[in-house]
């Protein structure tokens, strides 16, 4: 593989004029489909890409494993940053709809020439996925007065517990998701 340099990246996108558009639920078959086509057309850097975020998918799904009551908050920091992963991907996608050919360069690039913007909205999921690790964790602590090595406690736990405990945590994450809708719209 060449090295890159600067001049391999493009730019950022030009900015346009943004509006809110209604889409239909009927999109989400087509859209599947087209990624699943660009995916195919693309090869084997998509399919590193996509390698790379199984394998840290794998990585926190063992964490939250080993360490139970992580579990729920890891897997919604997950879900939050997520589509910051998929970043790379949107780019090379983004090539080929331009008609250009796309390459694993391509989706470096798309985080190498990523603006300020973005990189400071990805700090700052994580940042907020982590303080709501800590959050649950904490509550689960707080609450769970039985010792859980496994998920099967873990489950048991949560359908067998006090409804005021449930609802101070779903509490506690209905304010965690506020404050990430009033940063994110």
């Amino acid at each position: 593989m060449e090295k890159m340099n600067e001049n391999d990246c493009a730019g950022p996108a030009p900015a346009a004029s943004l509006s809110i558009r209604q889409v239909p639920l009927e999109h989400l078959g087509r859209w599947i489909v087209a990624g699943w086509r660009d995916m195919v057309r693309i090869g084997w850097p998509s399919y590193l890409h996509g390698l790379v975020v199984f394998v840290l998918s794998l990585v926190t799904l063992r964490i939250a494993l080993v360490e139970v009551y992580l579990l729920p908050g890891v897997a919604t920091a997950f879900v939050l940053v997520g589509p910051m992963l998929a970043t790379g991907l949107y780019a090379m996608s983004r090539r080929l709809e331009e008609g250009r050919p796309a390459g694993l360069r391509d989706a470096l690039c798309a985080w190498r020439t990523a603006s300020r913007c973005l990189w400071r909205f990805s700090l700052l999921l994580v940042l907020i996925g982590a303080a709501w690790v800590g959050i649950s964790a904490l509550l689960f602590h707080l609450f769970a007065h039985i010792e859980i090595t496994h998920l099967t406690d873990f489950v048991y736990y949560v359908l067998a517990q006090k409804t005021e405990h449930f609802i101070l945590w779903t509490i506690a994450g209905g304010l965690v998701a506020a404050l990430m809708f009033g940063i994110t719209v």
